[in-house]
């Protein structure tokens, strides 16, 4: 299966990882919007520099890693990974991330988190409408719309969806309906850009037009 590489693919490799030769490929989907949800992870039982080296991984093969995510899933443990680059995610980048951290993982299969070799490892893009964990995400992608989910009510809600204002230490300032609403990160659940197919027919006929000028 050949994809080309161009911005906002999307690309959902699962792998199913024993060791490094015993892996395949489950299940692959085209450009779309993604099933996968990464918001909630559970990494309570995993340890910290566990994931850091997973990370590091994935940034010394040539990518950037949005995420490294841990859960249960139907009793078995699943690592999640989500990578990017400016060219976007295609299969053969999966692939390429999941052998480097298989051969991580199996030089390491005897370290308690990861339960004797009973693990799922499933390796993707973030996609069009890009999870956001961090407060550097939030600044990074500053003028973009996001939807955000709370831990507990905030006037009333659960839920804002608006534009990214601006970013401090401690908050984040959206726009939502012509209002700003000043969200403290200590109480989001998760949080991801949202992607209108209006917005990009729109930007696509703007750049149209502007390479027909030139």
């Amino acid at each position: 299966m050949n994809l080309q590489r161009k911005p906002f693919i999307l690309v959902n490799v699962k792998i199913r990882a024993y060791n490094s030769s015993n892996f395949m490929i489950t299940n692959v989907e085209g450009v779309g919007k993604s099933p996968l949800l990464f918001l909630y992870a559970s990494e309570n039982y995993m340890n910290e520099n566990f994931l850091q080296q997973i990370q590091e991984i994935v940034t010394r093969s040539g990518y950037e890693c949005v995420h490294v995510g841990v859960r249960t899933d139907f009793g078995r443990m699943k690592i999640q990974i989500l990578i990017d680059t400016l060219g976007g995610i295609n299969v053969d980048d999966c692939e390429e991330v999941s052998r480097h951290v298989n051969k991580f993982l199996d030089e390491n299969s005897d370290m308690p988190e990861l339960d004797k070799g009973r693990y799922y490892l499933e390796v993707s893009s973030p996609g069009v409408e890009r999870p956001l964990y961090t407060l550097n995400d939030y600044e990074r992608f500053s003028g973009r719309e996001a939807r955000i989910r709370l831990s507990q009510l905030l006037e009333g809600r659960k839920t804002f969806t608006g534009i990214i204002q601006a970013v401090d230490e401690k908050n984040i300032n959206l726009l939502c309906d012509g209002e700003e609403k000043l969200i403290p990160f200590e109480i989001i659940k998760g949080g991801n850009l949202v992607f209108r197919f209006e917005d990009e027919n729109n930007n696509e006929n703007k750049r149209r037009k502007k390479g027909r000028k030139k």
